[in-house]
């Protein structure tokens, strides 16, 4: 498991990370990701939520599959980004965006205007409206850092 000295650290009340926290990581990575994707979020607001799906291939018996892997970020009023979940599937249609949203919706997920997908995402606008009907979805025209 992660674990931090701060109030805010994964292991304080909170759930949150805070840059004076001292972290320090698991033997198991799959421990520090299984946090990760299930720490509570309701210890600040997010007003602006970033979606980023890629496909990666795999074999299932000897046949080459595609899963969406998406990561989820979240950028405070200050500029501070935090990682607020990864999701893979088969595909992503509604239910999957649905899904997603609604469990970090249920983790404490909050406060959020503005959802960023860097592309198309069918169902992805009707999952944003029933989950933060108060945010609106818009189209990122370049990745961070380009």
């Amino acid at each position: 498991m992660i674990a931090g000295s701060g109030p805010r650290s994964p292991g304080g009340q909170a759930g949150g990370f805070h840059p004076d926290d001292e972290v320090v990581l698991d033997d198991d990575p799959t421990r520090d990701f299984e946090w990760l994707c299930r720490r509570p979020l309701h210890h600040r607001p997010f007003p602006r939520v970033g979606i980023e799906a890629e496909y990666v291939k795999r074999r299932v018996d000897g046949v080459a599959v595609f899963d969406a892997l998406v990561a989820v970020t979240g950028i405070t009023d200050d500029g501070e980004v935090e990682i607020l979940g990864f999701d893979a599937g088969d595909s992503e249609d509604l239910s999957f965006w649905m899904r997603l949203l609604f469990v970090l919706r249920l983790r404490g997920l909050h406060g959020v205007k503005r959802v960023l997908a860097f592309s198309e995402h069918e169902g992805l606008a009707e999952a944003v409206e029933a989950n933060f009907p108060d945010a609106e979805l818009a189209r990122a025209r370049e990745f961070p850092g380009d």
